[in-house]
């Protein structure tokens, strides 16, 4: 077993690579409306959120989609075992619902901690100090918990406004109260659920824009990166910018 071939590591991101993704969003589509519920504008506010939730795809996207399953289709939490019992470890009210965050997961607070209407945070982005997150899966033993994080300022990484901008987006496409955060508006108009691919295809197309040479490092190992590049790449984007 120590002779096996290993498989092959996921590469990083970049800071670069981050850079890219962010013009990416704001410049794919020249139409400013298209542009905020693209794929980019979708999977660059999602890279900058889960850099503080961990970003694992569960969270906010869709993994192992059925096959022929529609664009939209998004995992449900498991309200049955394999044998065909109900599950009773998963509470009845949570039992067929998304896996991945829904806009309830998300609550604003301001500086003195007091709780935010979401209507009213939405108007005045400026007032949210605090955004407490519910993490629905954290494939752990513990699931439904809160983490609690801060507006970072003078940075463009911050979950607040990564959180306010994925809210705004999914009350843009009327998506509903049941339907996860993470999706976008393809240029058809129709709705899908973010995929793995989805990830893969925009942080490839960040690389390819961040360093053109094909020569570069990142070109030569391009096919290294992937939805879980974020998670790798986490730790050092908050490190520089001074989180700790």
């Amino acid at each position: 077993r120590i002779w096996k071939k290993q498989k092959e590591k996921r590469e990083p991101i970049s800071g670069k690579m981050l850079e890219a993704l962010r013009y990416l969003a704001y410049h794919a589509h020249s139409d400013p409306s298209i542009a905020f519920t693209s794929k980019e504008a979708a999977v660059y506010d999602w890279v900058d959120f889960g850099l503080f939730t961990g970003s694992r795809l569960s969270e906010y996207g869709q993994s192992k989609v059925p096959k022929g399953a529609p664009v939209d289709w998004w995992a449900p939490i498991p309200s049955h075992n394999k044998d065909g019992s109900i599950n009773t470890d998963i509470p009845p009210e949570w039992r067929g619902r998304p896996i991945a965050f829904l806009e309830e997961d998300l609550t604003f607070y301001d500086s003195s901690n007091c709780v935010l209407p979401l209507d009213y945070v939405l108007q005045q982005p400026q007032c949210a100090a605090r955004i407490h997150i519910r993490f629905r899966y954290d494939k752990s033993k513990f699931n439904f918990i809160y983490r609690v994080f801060a507006r970072i300022h003078c940075s463009h990484i911050c979950p607040v406004k990564a959180g306010l901008s994925i809210i705004k987006r999914h009350r843009l496409m009327q998506r509903g109260p049941d339907a996860p955060l993470g999706a976008f508006k393809a240029t058809d108009g129709s709705i899908h659920t973010i995929r793995g691919t989805h990830m893969e295809e925009c942080i490839r197309a960040a690389c390819t824009l961040a360093y053109p040479d094909p020569s570069h490092y990142f070109r030569q190992h391009i096919k290294k990166l992937s939805s879980h590049s974020i998670r790798v790449f986490a730790c050092v984007a908050l490190h520089n910018a001074n989180v700790s």
